[in-house]
């Protein structure tokens, strides 16, 4: 029960601030992977993010409605990349995300701190 207690104020914090770029912390933390490794396919994302298929493509599909990535289609895959708006989105969103990143932190604590510091 405290573990998912703590997950809440956590992801509450992280989703307030991407609240302020039209966001949520998971679409953030999606357009963010697409924009670092420009033509992955969803299937290569889905580990990385700790994120079911499912729930990717749903992110994937309002990220490319809000125009911030698109999919290319080749053979049977769609490969993504940030489009200059996702781009400037994430320029935008640089500084309130770290520090909302040292407010999770602080939260936290320091051994649970080197969680955070992993892939981003």
């Amino acid at each position: 029960m405290r573990v998912r207690r703590l997950n809440r104020e956590v992801t509450r914090l992280y989703d307030a601030e991407a609240r302020k770029f039209g966001l949520t912390a998971g679409r953030a933390n999606v357009l963010v992977a697409v924009a670092t490794r420009p033509g992955v396919q969803a299937n290569d994302l889905v580990d990385p993010l700790s994120m079911e298929k499912s729930t990717l493509s749903r992110n994937l599909a309002r990220l490319e409605a809000d125009g911030l990535v698109e999919g290319k289609r080749v053979g049977r895959g769609r490969h993504w990349r940030a489009t200059p708006a996702g781009e400037t989105r994430i320029t935008e969103m640089y500084d309130d995300w770290q520090r909302v990143q040292s407010a999770a932190k602080d939260l936290l604590g320091a051994l649970e701190a080197p969680l955070l510091a992993r892939d981003g």
